[in-house]
């Protein structure tokens, strides 16, 4: 039986639906003092109602899907949605950030079948990282709740393949240290020592690196330990349980110093001036760890 003219008939359908997909026009349209969103003709956002001040803004188009911030002049209220381009198929995204609480919605990122955001709930005085797939019904939370009452903070959030990684300020503690967890959330892990403000730690530098041959992401970092007035560079796998020690430890008390600390894919490399003797050589490592070996 020869079945290789029905495969390549399903992968040109494949193909020109994704073409069709991909080659939708939207645009905006209007009525008088209301408008909305529409993609190859088919409604796709809600109507806004010029009498309450209703507004969609921050619409864009990713693959087969639309997403967009719309306020609810009525309620005070902002929402992000999202939709299929050819629509019926309308979710909210985030909670409502409500103007009475002074709540906000900010950061809001579409990567890949995910979305990420930042909340400001103004009730609690609380701020969280949120994830949920682009089609909805999937919301968790990804990081830390941060309480303003006691100080703590996030920082340099970002995604990298499945994950999101994260700096975290611990108030209470006066603690820092760098987190992961996956989009989908529920696996969060900390990727780094623990820099205590107390002894003048801190950690700093995070770089994420992908090892395409082995499939693995990893992250690097500088940890300054104050306690023992130390510096060096640390790995870890995104999902953490694999901390590695990459270079020497440049002490203060010998006026050590690491500099010039690069990454390129699976490989590290520095310079480091040994203040005993004086001497300046340059290093690399894996990012897996391993010895350090001179250039």
């Amino acid at each position: 039986m020869n079945i290789a003219p029905l495969k390549i008939a399903c992968l040109a359908t494949a193909m020109l639906s994704s073409t069709l997909v991909n080659a939708a026009q939207c645009g905006k349209e209007q009525d008088g003092d209301s408008y909305w969103y529409t993609c190859d003709g088919v409604q796709v956002t809600q109507s806004t109602r010029g009498f309450f001040n209703d507004r969609i803004t921050e619409f864009q188009k990713k693959g087969d899907y639309v997403t967009w911030r719309y306020y609810d002049g009525m309620s005070k209220v902002t929402y992000y949605y999202s939709n299929r381009v050819w629509g019926n198929a309308q979710k909210v995204l985030t909670q409502g950030a409500f103007e009475r609480s002074n709540s906000r919605i900010t950061n809001f990122k579409v990567y890949g079948e995910h979305v990420t955001w930042k909340f400001y709930d103004g009730t609690r005085n609380t701020t969280q990282y949120y994830a949920n797939r682009v089609w909805g019904n999937a919301l968790v939370d990804l990081t830390q709740l941060a309480s303003g009452r006691s100080g703590d903070n996030i920082s340099e959030f970002r995604t990298f393949g499945h994950h999101a990684v994260w700096k975290y300020y611990d108030g209470d503690l006066d603690q820092t240290a760098y987190y992961s967890n996956k989009l989908w959330g529920k696996n969060q892990k900390r990727l780094s020592q623990v820099a205590v403000g107390t002894f003048g730690s801190n950690v700093s530098n995070l770089n994420i690196t992908k090892i395409y041959l082995l499939g693995d992401e990893y992250v690097t970092y500088k940890y300054y330990d104050g306690m023992h007035n130390q510096t060096a560079y640390y790995s870890n796998k995104i999902y953490g349980n694999s901390q590695k020690l990459l270079t020497q430890y440049a002490n203060d008390r010998d006026n050590d110093r690491i500099y010039n600390f690069r990454v390129s894919t699976e490989n590290v490399q520095w310079t480091y001036y040994d203040g005993t003797w004086r001497t300046t050589k340059n290093y690399r490592n894996k990012v897996w760890g391993g010895t350090p070996t001179e250039q």
